[in-house]
């Protein structure tokens, strides 16, 4: 599963909350940071409620206990690196792929990303 954006928001939640329903998962524009403030694991988290309105971007989620391949795509001037620390730290099978010189927006937009990508 791929998603970009809220799509990659929607892509690490279903990781945490269903992560039996996926073989693969890919998040463009986005991460796991390691900032204060993350929802702790052993917090109590209510999906249900959380998922009546819209997709969370904050959630507990265990990526030690992740055994599938998971890569993030972010420009270079979109934060790669505080969106992705934690990841590289405590996922399995992880990889992060840098676009040069793009931000969030240029990011996926048709004809600004090099034919080499």
């Amino acid at each position: 599963m791929h998603g970009y954006s809220k799509g990659g928001a929607t892509t690490l939640a279903i990781l945490a909350y269903a992560p039996e329903r996926l073989i693969t998962a890919s998040a463009g524009g986005m991460g796991v940071a390691d900032f204060p403030g993350n929802i702790a694991l052993d917090a109590e988290f209510d999906w249900n409620a959380a998922l009546t309105e819209r997709v969370p971007v904050q959630f507990p989620i265990d990526l030690m206990q992740v055994e599938i391949p998971v890569m993030t795509i972010n420009g270079s001037d979109d934060a790669p690196y505080p969106k992705t620390v934690r990841m590289t730290r405590e996922l399995k099978n992880f990889s992060k792929f840098i676009l040069p010189g793009y931000g969030h927006i240029n990011a996926m937009q048709p004809g600004t990303v090099p034919r080499c990508f």
